[in-house]
């Protein structure tokens, strides 16, 4: 907040200000091969659980509501200053739509529904199959060879992948990321 007020530029709610000398360069460096950006937004709605890798790994379901808007690059103005200031406007829209969603849950312009596709299930299967299949006749073979040594080492090295995995997997959770926007929480517990 600090920063935007030296600035000059208003201050965000939701968003950390943009990096606006380097979405002018990478305008300048990619406009001649690009045709347009992409703005997304992501939106989880209240009450859901936080989204993780390990919940994803293990098949909870996440709902999300996505916002996607095409920004034709001619429409990005070539001179710094001025695309320092449009970049500041699409983050001041992603902010009030963050504000938007918050309280009407869902985003301001024309919701569209994707419903499901039939072969999500059959594209499952086949890596399912392809990665599954040479590993239990692996697995398989291990265990008809009777070397104790093996059998250990398949056991000990399924365990180890399955800790750093699980390691992994704890810092893609929300409550060990940044505490950006929670300062008055903070200093409340600092009281």
């Amino acid at each position: 907040m600090e920063v935007a007020r030296k600035k000059g530029v208003p201050e965000l709610k939701h968003h950390l200000l943009p990096r606006t000398r380097g979405f002018l360069l990478c305008t300048q460096g990619i406009r001649e091969y690009i045709p347009a950006f992409y703005d997304v937004e992501i939106h989880f709605p209240n009450g859901s659980p936080e989204p993780t890798l390990m919940g994803l790994l293990k098949g909870e379901a996440q709902h999300a509501h996505i916002y996607v808007r095409r920004i034709p690059t001619e429409e990005i103005p070539e001179d710094e200053d001025a695309c320092a200031e449009y970049c500041h406007e699409l983050y001041r829209i992603k902010d009030k739509n963050f504000e938007y969603f918050e309280q009407n849950g869902r985003f301001p312009e024309k919701v569209r529904v994707i419903p499901r596709r039939p072969y999500t299930f059959l594209i499952y299967t086949f890596w399912s199959v392809l990665l599954v299949v040479p590993l239990m006749k692996y697995l398989v073979g291990v265990v008809l060879s009777g070397s104790t040594f093996m059998i250990a080492g398949v056991v000990m090295g399924g365990v180890l992948v399955s800790l750093l995995l699980q390691k992994m997997m704890e810092v893609t959770q929300i409550s060990k990321g940044s505490s950006y926007g929670h300062a008055k929480e903070n200093d409340a517990k600092k009281e």
